[in-house]
């Protein structure tokens, strides 16, 4: 397989590399300016969403109470019904705990690619070190309690960070380029899943399936 020079480091990488696994620059720039829209747009989110969920929760208060006056005093059976699709489905994924949750997975995230950024710039001797702390934080974020609606975005996010992990073992015993890269890239895949699951459930708690 041919090798070229990375634009930003000049290390060498095959040609087929969508990231540099010394500099960890995405080579890819139509996936590099997807995922620069995506934090933007991630950030910009969630800067709002405490005060959207406070919005939101009394809205909601106030409409099912209407509702519940409204329906009861004519058909009690079918409030009662109601309001216990309702307890369902704030259990199942109620908006408080989803941002909460979604925070500290956020957190953890952007923790995870500052170490991940140092890794990659480092001597493979030192990359062990990094890859404790790395183990230390996949370990924290399966910890959290989340509501049942986000445990697959969690599940992504940790076998994201499995993936990473093996892919800095592998260049620590000197694998080949292709299979370090091949972790790397499964790993960045997971991650961008997560980062798609916080979004779609922060815009359908607490009605999401």
């Amino acid at each position: 397989m041919s090798m070229k020079k990375c634009p930003y480091c000049s290390n060498p990488i095959y040609d087929s590399a969508k990231r540099c696994m010394f500099c960890g620059r995405n080579l890819d720039l139509e996936l590099a300016r997807k995922l620069e829209i995506q934090k933007t747009d991630r950030d910009r989110f969630f800067k709002s969403a405490k005060v959207a969920l406070i919005t939101f929760a009394i809205f909601a208060s106030v409409t099912v109470a209407t509702i519940w006056v409204s329906i009861y005093s004519s058909m009690g059976s079918i409030a009662k019904q109601a309001a216990t699709h309702t307890a369902l489905a704030q259990s199942f994924c109620n908006p408080q705990e989803v941002s909460i949750a979604a925070r500290q997975l956020i957190d953890f995230n952007d923790r995870w690619a500052d170490i991940m950024a140092l890794a990659v710039s480092v001597d493979r001797d030192a990359v062990v070190l990094q890859v404790d702390r790395l183990q230390k934080i996949r370990r924290d974020a399966k910890d959290v309690e989340t509501p049942d609606c986000l445990q697959s975005a969690k599940v992504s996010l940790t076998d994201g960070m499995e993936a990473h992990i093996d892919g800095l073992l592998a260049y620590i015993r000197e694998k080949p380029v292709e299979e370090v890269n091949n972790y790397i890239t499964v790993g960045n895949l997971k991650m961008n899943s997560f980062a798609d699951d916080v979004e779609r459930l922060q815009k359908c708690a607490p009605n999401c399936r």
